[in-house]
């Protein structure tokens, strides 16, 4: 089973009720990998935003850090690394 699927299957059994209106195909359209991170992020003109209760964000986070192990290419790292470097290079002068 996908972990993607795995994570949404979990999050609608701990809401019940609350994410009636959020069905696990539009969940997945979080992960579309053609639309830019930016563009998942806003809103449509259709949806209200819903923050997310404390109580699911402390399962999410308890959920992640149990089953999500994410790794740095070496592209992202030294990408990461020059940004850093820059950014301390500019807090020094």
């Amino acid at each position: 089973m996908h972990s993607t699927h795995v994570l949404i299957s979990f999050i609608l059994s701990c809401q019940g009720g609350i994410m009636s209106t959020i069905n696990e195909s539009s969940l997945l359209l979080i992960g579309d990998e053609e639309a830019s991170l930016l563009d998942r992020l806003k809103l449509k003109p259709t949806e209200d935003f819903d923050p997310v209760p404390p109580q699911l964000l402390r399962k999410y986070i308890g959920y992640a850090r149990k089953y999500v192990h994410p790794t740095l290419s070496e592209e992202a790292a030294d990408v990461l690394q020059v940004t850093v470097q820059y950014s301390h290079s500019r807090i020094v002068t």
